[in-house]
């Protein structure tokens, strides 16, 4: 009879101890879930305080446009080629099984956006010259201003390596069919320059690519540590510049027109969201996609402004569809960080 009641009390203790892990396990889970959303809200408010601080000191005339030039030469041609060098300093080396994966889903990216940007605004009751405006402002996202910021406040250092990747095919469209667009009103691969494939952020993710391929690890500190220190002006930098970027627009061109708000869903969410339903479908290691789903949840590329500017078209259209999109895609990231990383 004891030995009975021992063995019930037994039961009864593991029973207990069963639930106490358990309860343990769960309350371990509410805590890590509320730390990494405390983490994404932080990341997030950073990145846009920044650009806030870009906008304002402009609008007061401390950041003057005569200063935007020669610091943007600074953050695309130096800080930025090394902030991807940097990439591979760090104690995680990237995979370098990956490099095909994300060229792959990269150019497949572009070429469905594409496709989907002709189909979409054919819908558009605007003239040709407007509809090939919004076309390329659905296609093409801010990369280098907001997606590498993004990526590394995100998914830290490595991803840098990756999200460099996933913009060569970008960096070959932009300067092909995006500048036709602009300046004829179609797509088209004519009038592509070779040099475009030799600006120092490719020129940098070329050379992070072999040295990964080749596996040279363990880069001399009097070289690492320069580099990253230079790389990280990237970041504050080039969110500074999108925010002066941002002031210069005139805020009349963001009244009555509808179609920069559609234009601007379709750029940070509709886009995104079918391409991450086709990687979804066809199985891509789930970093890849996530990558590639962050950096075309960015809003409308500050380089269409350029294009105008340089073909002579109005900025309006294309200068308000990049202001407005730029402040939906900082309110969805940390919706777009929760999902992707509830999907891994």
């Amino acid at each position: 009879m004891y030995g009975r009641d021992f063995s019930q009390i037994n039961q009864i203790k593991q029973k207990n101890l069963h639930i106490s892990k358990k309860s343990s396990t769960f309350a371990e889970k509410i805590t890590n879930n509320h730390s990494r959303m405390n983490s994404i809200l932080t990341n997030s408010v950073t990145l846009l305080v920044i650009i806030l601080v870009g906008y304002i000191t402009s609008r007061k005339g401390i950041l003057t446009n005569g200063f935007s030039v020669p610091f943007s030469n600074l953050i695309t041609e130096i800080c930025c080629p090394l902030l991807i060098f940097s990439s591979i300093c760090g104690t995680n080396f990237p995979n370098k099984t990956l490099i095909l994966p994300l060229l792959g889903v990269s150019t497949l990216s572009y070429a469905l956006i594409i496709i989907f940007a002709i189909l979409i605004t054919k819908l558009y009751n605007v003239d040709k010259t407007d509809q090939a405006i919004h076309a390329f402002a659905v296609t093409f996202g801010n990369v280098a201003f907001l997606g590498y910021p993004v990526c590394y406040a995100f998914y830290g250092q490595e991803a840098i390596f990756y999200a460099a990747i996933l913009n060569l095919p970008n960096t070959v469209f932009v300067f092909t069919v995006g500048s036709s667009l602009i300046d004829t009103g179609k797509f088209s691969f004519s009038g592509f320059k070779w040099k475009s494939l030799f600006h120092p952020n490719c020129i940098a993710t070329y050379l992070v690519i072999l040295m990964v391929l080749f596996d040279l690890r363990n880069i001399p500190a009097v070289i690492s540590v320069p580099c990253e220190m230079l790389g990280r002006i990237t970041v504050p930098g080039a969110l500074l510049l999108l925010g002066m970027t941002l002031s210069n627009i005139p805020t009349r061109s963001l009244f009555g027109n509808y179609k920069i708000y559609i234009t601007s869903i379709l750029r940070c969410i509709v886009t995104p969201l079918l391409i991450f339903a086709v990687f979804t479908l066809i199985p891509v290691d789930s970093l890849v996609r996530n990558i590639n789903t962050i950096l075309l949840a960015m809003p409308v590329a500050t380089f269409g402004t350029v294009l105008c500017i340089q073909y002579g078209k109005s900025t309006n259209t294309i200068a308000a569809t990049t202001f407005i999109s730029t402040l939906l895609s900082l309110t969805l990231l940390p919706l777009w960080y929760f999902l992707l990383s509830s999907t891994n």
